[in-house]
């Protein structure tokens, strides 16, 4: 039985219901094929960022943590210098206990060095030319930056100012990897003290700041020199 319509009441027009049944589907469609052309152009105009941001991220990482946020201080006994090291790094003595080495735990060329050994040069700057001389027979070595950078020798109760120098410097290693390296050197009583920290060139914007600590934080102390 037919209802009748009350008086007042709106109905939608039956021909509006047909178009809508008609067309609906195909309004979908060209819907779906704007939204696809809109994908690709936007894909297109940033290609490179994109790109570049999976290169990054899932094929070959342009950073790596620097896991320096637990810095512990480390003393030589043999040679009597201390200084900065991460303490999250793989850690490698030599037997002789010249000197410490730390190594990044995901890039073995990542690394931090300080040593201390007998020298007889007459002079800091003889000592920072023979450093020099050694690093330039590397493969395209590149001078960076040679600055002085003055450095403390510790007494019982005392602290008093030595000479120091900071050099950084480019190569290519035996893996034709490119390295950026920062050292400090200081020259004390016939004693040479150093602390070098070195990873791939492509990091050094990246480490510059903890290296700069790291190799700033050398000092001499004096009553642990041994005769």
């Amino acid at each position: 039985m037919k209802v009748p319509k009350k008086e007042g009441e709106n109905t939608v027009p039956s021909q509006i219901i047909e178009w809508v049944q008609t067309h609906f589907g195909s309004l979908v469609y060209w819907f779906l094929i704007v939204l696809a052309i809109s994908a690709a152009v936007t894909v297109i105009t940033n290609f490179k960022k994109i790109f570049d941001y999976v290169t990054k991220k899932l094929i070959n990482r342009s950073e790596i943590d620097s896991l320096m946020i637990s810095i512990e201080h480390e003393s030589n006994p043999r040679f009597g210098f201390s200084f900065l090291y991460p303490a999250r790094w793989d850690r490698f003595d030599p037997a002789n206990g010249d000197g410490n080495t730390f190594v990044h735990p995901e890039d073995e060329k990542t690394k931090i060095l300080a040593w201390g050994s007998n020298s007889f040069e007459a002079s800091l700057n003889d000592e920072l030319d023979r450093v020099i001389e050694h690093a330039s027979k590397n493969k395209e070595y590149n001078l960076i930056k040679k600055t002085e950078s003055g450095r403390y020798i510790r007494g019982e109760k005392t602290r008093s100012q030595i000479d120091g120098m900071r050099i950084e410097y480019s190569y290519k290693d035996e893996d034709n990897v490119y390295l950026f390296v920062m050292q400090s050197i200081t020259y004390y009583e016939d004693r040479t003290f150093s602390v070098m920290c070195q990873t791939r060139l492509k990091y050094k914007g990246q480490f510059s700041e903890d290296f700069l600590n790291i190799t700033g934080s050398l000092v001499v102390n004096e009553e642990m020199l041994i005769e």
